[in-house]
C-alpha cells in the first residue's frame, strides 16, 4: 500500500513539474502567424501572407479605398519586422490591433 502511495506521488509531482514550466515566448512561427492579414492605419495598408510576401499600398484613394499595392517581402525575428532590406520595425501585436516602431513613431494599425 505504502509503495502504491509514493508511486502515485511521485507521477504527481512529476506531471505538476512539466504542467508548471515556463512557455517558449517569441517563438518565431508564433510571431510571422501573428501579423499574416490584412492591416490598415489611417494612410498605408499592409498585407502580410504566410509564405513572407505581401503588399504595401500607401495613402487612400479619393473614395478612400486602397490600391494594390506594391509587392513586398518580409521576415520576422522574434518582435522585429523587417520589410525589404532596409525597412526595420519593431511590432507588437494585440488582438486586431498591429502597432509598428520605427525610430521611436508609433504607427497603429487595425484590421479592417
Amino acid at each position: 500500500m505504502k509503495k502504491t502511495l509514493l508511486i502515485l506521488l511521485a507521477a504527481v509531482l512529476v506531471l505538476a513539474a512539466f504542467a508548471c514550466s515556463p512557455k517558449k515566448d517569441g517563438d518565431p512561427a508564433d510571431q510571422t502567424n501573428a501579423i499574416v492579414g490584412i492591416w490598415e492605419s489611417s494612410g498605408d495598408r499592409l498585407t502580410f501572407n504566410s509564405d513572407g510576401t505581401g503588399t504595401w499600398a500607401e495613402g487612400r484613394n479619393a473614395d478612400g479605398t486602397f490600391g494594390e499595392g506594391a509587392p513586398i517581402r518580409y521576415t520576422v525575428n522574434g518582435s522585429v519586422l523587417t520589410i525589404g532590406e532596409d525597412e526595420i520595425f519593431t511590432f507588437s501585436v494585440d488582438g486586431d490591433t498591429l502597432i509598428l516602431n520605427s525610430n521611436g513613431t508609433d504607427v497603429t494599425y487595425r484590421r479592417p
